[in-house]
C-alpha cells in the first residue's frame, strides 16, 4: 500500500523525495496523535513523524511476519503419522 501511495505522490506532485509518515496522515486526513502530558510519547512521535513511509512499512511488515512465525511455529512441528509422511 505504501508503495502505491509513494508512486501516486511522485506522479501527482513530481516530488521525488521520500514520503514521510506525516505526509500520509495529511493525505488521508488523519489528525496527528495527541499524547497529552506524555513527554516520552511526544519525543517518540517527533522522531517517527519524519521517517520515510516505505521503511516504516517494511519494518512493520517484518515485525508482523516475525510475530506470526513465532505464534504459528507449532505448524512446522506436527507429529508424524505412522507411515512417516506427517499429518495431512
Amino acid at each position: 500500500m505504501s508503495v502505491l501511495f509513494e508512486i501516486t505522490g511522485w506522479l501527482k506532485y513530481a516530488s521525488w523525495t521520500p514520503i514521510e509518515i506525516l505526509d500520509a496522515f495529511r493525505f488521508f486526513g488523519i489528525p496527528e496523535p495527541n499524547f497529552g502530558e506524555w513527554y516520552g510519547a511526544h519525543k517518540l512521535w517527533a522522531f517517527f513523524r519524519h521517517a520515510p513511509l516505505s521503511i516504516v512499512s517494511f519494518l512493520i511488515g517484518l515485525t508482523l511476519t516475525s510475530i506470526s512465525r513465532i505464534l504459528f511455529s507449532h505448524a512446522y512441528n506436527l507429529p508424524l503419522r505412522h507411515d512417516g509422511r506427517g499429518m495431512t
